[in-house]
């Protein structure tokens, strides 16, 4: 039997010092001053926040649904998982996504995955559904400006 390796082979290739990657061309666009920049550009260039509405329009008027993986009933029973937590976040799926679409300007967007039991409607947090399976109550945004640094693996 051959052996399987289950170590890493290959490496990102950033150029990363001190939690910071310094991919970016103009320097005037690199780390919290270059969010800086990129915000201001998205919000006061008419051209550039026309696209960038254009763009999240777009994304957001996309059928969003889980399906099945496979054909067993597991796989079923997983898409319909999925489905059910879509649909019952505290933030509305269509919010989700255009808090994602944050990412255009940034090249990156991050989530915090909030739980919850579903335990009914008259619980808090509440809930579509009272089976008491540990759901997702949001996928709250962290914004891009505060970020201090990526921390990598070794």
């Amino acid at each position: 039997m051959e052996k399987v390796s289950f170590r890493e082979l290959g490496s990102s290739g950033l150029k990363v010092r001190n939690g910071n990657v310094e991919e970016e061309f103009l320097p005037d666009l690199r780390g919290a001053k270059g969010r800086k920049a990129l915000k201001k550009m998205a919000s006061v260039d008419p051209t550039t926040g026309a696209i960038l509405y254009a763009i999240k329009q777009v994304i957001k008027s996309a059928v969003w649904r889980a399906e099945p993986s496979g054909t067993s009933s597991l796989d079923r029973e997983a898409a319909d998982f999925l489905q059910s937590n879509m649909d019952d976040m505290s933030l509305s799926w269509k919010q989700f996504i255009s808090e994602v679409c944050s990412h255009l300007v940034y090249g990156w967007s991050y989530f915090e995955i909030v739980w919850k039991r579903r335990l009914g409607r008259d619980n808090n947090p509440q809930s579509q559904y009272d089976d008491g399976l540990i759901g997702i109550r949001k996928l709250a945004i962290r914004g891009q400006d505060t970020l201090e640094r990526w921390e990598f693996d070794k």
